[in-house]
């Protein structure tokens, strides 16, 4: 009877630890979305150094707010007028090529613009020292 209830005790313990994985993984899905519609947000507006500014380190120590601001007015011009945007996906990642190991996250975007009815947004985010999830990576495909 007791090797039933160790097991049984055992069984729900290890359940449990995967109830909290995956809720953890939900919340940190969530977070990284709510950071990229709060990024994107900037970027609808025209509001770029906002956006810039709120990037993560990595972004901002790999190119400065002039030349990111003219790639992304450029590459925005282009497509036009944001006219409705979907959540695709979002996985996580613990490396990206030529990063050290961390807490990464993609967050992709099926978005219709003006002049690109088709588009996806990518957004690539690192966590930061402070618990953040911060943009590193913008492309419009």
């Amino acid at each position: 009877m007791n090797k039933w209830m160790t097991t049984i005790c055992s069984m729900m313990c290890f359940l449990l630890a995967g109830i909290s994985n995956a809720e953890m993984t939900v919340q940190a899905n969530d977070e990284a979305v709510a950071a990229a519609t709060q990024w994107l947000q900037k970027v609808d507006a025209k509001q770029l150094k906002q956006a810039y500014d709120s990037s993560g380190k990595l972004m901002r120590e790999a190119v400065d707010v002039e030349k990111w601001s003219a790639a992304v007015e450029g590459v925005r011009q282009q497509a036009g007028e944001m006219q409705s945007r979907a959540l695709n996906s979002v996985t996580a990642h613990e490396s990206f090529p030529g990063l050290s190991n961390g807490d990464y996250m993609v967050v992709v975007f099926n978005t219709k613009f003006a002049h690109k009815p088709a588009a996806i947004e990518t957004l690539s985010f690192q966590r930061e020292d402070d618990g953040q999830y911060r943009v590193i990576g913008y492309f419009v495909q």
